[in-house]
């Protein structure tokens, strides 16, 4: 977050701003379709001053944009969308809000109307956050499992021979269907670090499998063509 100089903006919580209805990204990974209409007190949580006016722009999950409401405070704080969402859980505004929909094509927005259970804006964005930290942990376990297991894919033995055909079997599993079974001759270690790559794949849902790797693709084409050499 950016912090304006001192003396750009003073402390300042009693501007008596209107709350305001704004569109988000429903989650860090929105796949460009979940945005989620929310209600904030239009002061920074920062300094207390104004937010900007709100104008149109796209939210890059890394995959696919989706169309959103931005905004530029005047003090120079930046209001991550992250941070907005708990915010809107957080500030009592939102248990009977009913969401507008949003005019766009590239956005399926979420609705909540007043005949709902009062705080379902606030159990929608609570099961984000759970979805959230469950991303996120595991992400933290499944990029390193990952890396282990494309080193030993590289070796000529058994147990190389074994994850080079499971890492093949997430890339593509049309052209090299894995038995799970073969996981019961892995060592401990390596049957660990494969259940945590399958739940990076099945549950992150960020990459596909090869595109964690710089030049992902050549590499596991390495491990196809090791495979029809014979060597698993």
């Amino acid at each position: 977050m950016n912090t304006p100089a001192p003396g750009q903006c003073a402390q300042n919580p009693a501007i008596d701003a209107e709350p305001r209805f704004v569109t988000i990204p429903a989650c860090s990974n929105h796949s460009g379709l979940l945005t989620v209409t929310v209600k904030l007190h239009w002061t920074c949580p920062e300094c207390g001053g104004p937010r900007g006016d709100t104008f149109r722009t796209q939210s890059y999950d890394g995959t696919l944009p989706v169309q959103c409401d931005g905004w530029n405070n005047p003090c120079g704080h930046i209001d991550h969308y992250r941070d907005v969402r708990l915010e809107a859980q957080a500030n009592g505004l939102n248990e009977t809000a009913q969401n507008p929909a949003v005019d766009t094509p590239h956005a399926a927005t979420v609705h909540f109307h007043p005949k709902q259970q009062g705080d379902a804006v606030n159990d929608f964005l609570a099961q984000i956050r759970a979805q959230e930290i469950e991303r996120e942990t595991v992400i933290a376990a499944g990029l390193p499992a990952l890396q282990r297991l494309a080193k030993i894919a590289r070796r000529d033995t058994g147990q190389a021979a074994t994850v080079r055909l499971f890492l093949l079997g997430l890339y593509n599993g049309y052209r090299f269907p894995f038995n799970l079974t073969a996981l019961r001759g892995l060592d401990l270690d390596l049957f660990t670090d494969c259940l945590a790559v399958l739940t990076l794949d099945a549950r992150a849902t960020v990459k596909e499998v090869h595109q964690y790797f710089h030049n992902g693709g050549e590499l596991f084409e390495q491990f196809a063509e090791m495979v029809m050499e014979g060597k698993a």
